[in-house]
């Protein structure tokens, strides 16, 4: 991979699942997913001085992912209650004023996410001004030639208006699903064909890549000029948790490791649809992936 560096900043969670406890958080889960695939990655979180903290970064480093970048602070580990539908869709409930809600800044972040070739953020860890504020130092750290991807991952009620432009106008580079992508057209007032919707969307945002997930309608992805649509095959879908972070994940690595836009939609297409028929957020891949 050329020691190509991606950060990714937010929460780490434990996903309850009716099964039991799962190691995540959508950051959590790109990173490790992005591990998979060779690329070196640093995580910005924060976990409790508790036994849900113990037990994260054991099981980060069980899963070769680096740890000290993040802090272990008084406050309880990040953990979410999730419950999935007939279809093994998720929807999520999450506690207040846990570890993940005060990531700290730290002085010696500066000059390495001055030197990063992407750092990867999203919507839910903003919901506290502390992380906000962090987050915030983090961009304005990185470098020029700093790829600054937003996976949106909007999770209510946790945004508003206000913070998806936010958002989008630090970012370069963005990934939404169809919902999401629906709501910001809207946002933005532009009309038309999917094509035509991302084509306007990255003119008026200034992105350099724009990737939507449809699902089981597949994923079409922007990048330099270029488009692709990749549809998706139908899998024994498990549950549907982390399918979004593996496909972030594995788009940006293939992107950094050069392959064309069509190959690296296809890859990050079929890792997705593995994850699905996985149980939790983080299943390690098989070596024909």
């Amino acid at each position: 991979m050329n020691s190509k560096r991606i950060f990714t900043f937010g929460e780490i969670l434990w996903d309850m699942l009716p099964s039991g406890a799962r190691f995540g958080g959508a950051p959590a889960n790109l990173a490790f997913h992005a591990g998979q695939l060779g690329a070196e990655v640093r995580l910005i979180s924060a976990v409790g001085n508790d036994q849900l903290g113990i037990n994260a970064l054991a099981e980060m480093q069980a899963k070769g992912m680096a740890t000290e970048w993040v802090a272990e602070l008084n406050f309880p580990t990040g953990r979410v209650d999730v419950v999935l539908d007939q279809q093994g869709s998720a929807t999520y409930q999450f506690g207040n004023g846990q570890a993940w809600d005060a990531i700290p800044w730290k002085e010696p972040y500066a000059e390495q996410l001055g030197a990063a070739d992407v750092f990867c953020f999203g919507t839910l860890a903003q919901r506290s001004p502390d992380s906000r504020s962090t987050l915030r130092r983090c961009l304005e750290a990185c470098g020029d030639a700093t790829i600054r991807f937003l996976d949106l991952n909007l999770r209510r009620p946790f945004y508003d208006d206000d913070l998806i432009r936010d958002s989008i106008a630090a970012a370069n580079a963005l990934k939404v699903n169809d919902e999401e992508f629906a709501m910001i057209a809207e946002l933005y007032g532009i009309e038309g064909t999917d094509v035509e919707v991302a084509e306007e969307l990255t003119a008026k945002c200034n992105l350099q890549t724009l990737a939507v997930t449809f699902g089981e309608k597949g994923s079409l992805v922007w990048h330099h000029g270029e488009s692709h649509h990749c549809p998706s095959k139908p899998v024994g879908i498990v549950d549907t948790i982390g399918a979004g972070d593996s496909y972030t994940g594995t788009l940006i690595v293939s992107l950094l490791e050069g392959l064309s836009v069509a190959d690296a939609n296809y890859r990050a297409c079929r890792i997705a649809e593995y994850v699905c028929t996985q149980s939790g957020p983080a299943p390690r891949l098989p070596s024909t992936l």
